[in-house]
């Protein structure tokens, strides 16, 4: 691959990025490019040694903040005429309403969602001070059935206790995970699909 077809590669792949970020990226590993050609590589080569530039540009996509490609995917391509900026307006109660709920819609399933490892957290801590007030009171109890039945409790108070911070442990890890796949097909419905 020339250093003319990389480069070509690399900028249809970043179509959905600001027109300053992509120009600045192809600068950036043009003079790569040219850098690796003064140590001595050939072109083909030079290419060869940074890499497939469908991956490049997808990763640099995937860097790139949401609110960014939001604002470009927005940007209007071409000035609104009057007739359109009336319908906008006059179609504001309705699509505001509209965008407003849908965001409200998501944005409580993601507190439902957290809420509920916050629970988890909270009943494994209520856990914890419950094992050590039972195996305190233990101590402090003067009947020996009483103690005996308070230390059981206590111990097992204890083990629920870790058992339900490590599940917890996983129950987090598996909601980020599902955060980041959600984030990352948001961010891709701005991505346009010259670059998939």
């Amino acid at each position: 691959m020339t250093k003319n077809e990389f480069l070509d590669e690399l900028k249809s792949g970043l179509i959905s990025c600001p027109d300053e970020e992509r120009e600045e990226r192809v600068n950036f590993y043009d003079e790569m490019i040219s850098d690796l050609m003064e140590e001595g590589y050939t072109e083909e080569d030079a290419v060869a040694k940074i890499g497939n530039p469908k991956e490049i540009a997808a990763k640099i996509v995937e860097d790139i903040p949401l609110a960014v490609l939001v604002r470009e995917k927005i940007k209007p391509k071409r000035t609104l005429k009057g007739w359109e900026i009336l319908l906008i307006i006059l179609g504001a109660p309705v699509w505001f309403s509209l965008a407003v709920a849908a965001a409200a819609i998501v944005f409580s399933v993601f507190v439902v969602i957290w809420s509920l490892v916050i629970v988890v957290y909270s009943v494994d801590l209520a856990l914890a001070v419950s094992a050590i007030g039972c195996i305190v009171g233990a101590f402090l109890t003067f009947s020996w059935p009483a103690g005996m039945l308070m230390v059981g409790t206590g111990v097992f108070c204890a083990g629920a206790s870790v058992v339900l911070f490590i599940g917890g442990i996983r129950f987090s890890q598996f909601m980020m995970s599902v955060t980041r796949a959600f984030f990352r097909f948001v961010k891709s419905l701005f991505i346009s699909k010259e670059e998939i």
